[in-house]
Parts: structure tokens; C-alpha cells; sequence
């Protein structure tokens, strides 16, 4: 069984470029000109485990959805 693609919010920015968050990590993964120019940057994002379970370690599940 595969895990599901995640799916990262896009932010634009006063300049006119757009940045890519993890939804796992909540780190800015990358900032473009454009959104269509984000998605190798999302697909090639790994996370650093230890960080993200120090970042949600107590917090009830749905805060995290």
C-alpha cells in the first residue's frame, strides 16, 4: 500500500511569487515566480523525522489534519 500524495498549501507573496508548505513539517519547501513551478519542489521533499515528531509530539491528532 502506497501512502497518499500530500498535499501542500500555496501562499503568494507580496512580491508575486508563491511558496510551497509542508503540511507535515510546516516548513516553506520552496518560493517561485509562478505555481505551476512549485511541484518538483514538493515531490522531491523529504522531511526530517526527528523534527516533525518533536513538532507534533503531544498535540491531539485532529490539530494536525
Amino acid at each position: 500500500m502506497t501512502a497518499s500524495p500530500r498535499t501542500f498549501p500555496h501562499r503568494p507573496n507580496m512580491d508575486g511569487t508563491f511558496d510551497a508548505i509542508c503540511p507535515d513539517c510546516l516548513k516553506t519547501i520552496a518560493t517561485e515566480d509562478t505555481e505551476a513551478l512549485l511541484g518538483p519542489s514538493e515531490q522531491n521533499h523529504a522531511c526530517n523525522a526527528i523534527e516533525v515528531e518533536s513538532l507534533w509530539r503531544g498535540k491531539p491528532f485532529y490539530i494536525r489534519q
